[in-house]
């Protein structure tokens, strides 16, 4: 399951660089809202920090599909302990989710 998001992220080509915002989240990939046409196929470097979070993640990830809202990045070839700790990231956003629907935020 993806969640909403809003952070920006910069994406790499070649020379190419495209600052643009991360929409929805999760382990296998991101929906992107960007200034510029991002080609479906294409390879992208994929840069971004999770909220509240230093740390800087340098992923690679591929344009898979488009659609009114943005662009599906999908991230490949990530270490096993990365995808761990954004799974991690997704389950404590949905269990905060949960939590606030149930004291009726």
């Amino acid at each position: 399951m993806r969640i909403p998001v809003d952070w920006e992220l910069t994406l790499r080509h070649d020379d190419k660089v495209i600052r643009a915002t991360v929409r929805q989240f999760n382990e296998y990939g991101m929906l992107v809202s960007s200034p510029e046409a991002l080609e479906i196929g294409q390879r992208y470097h994929v840069s971004f920090s999770l909220p509240g979070e230093e740390k800087v993640f340098d992923v690679r990830g591929f344009a898979v599909y488009s659609n009114n809202s943005g662009v599906g990045v999908r991230f490949e070839l990530i270490p096993p302990e990365i995808t761990a700790e954004f799974r991690r990231f997704v389950n404590a956003f949905q269990l905060g989710q949960a939590r606030s629907a149930k004291a009726g935020l």
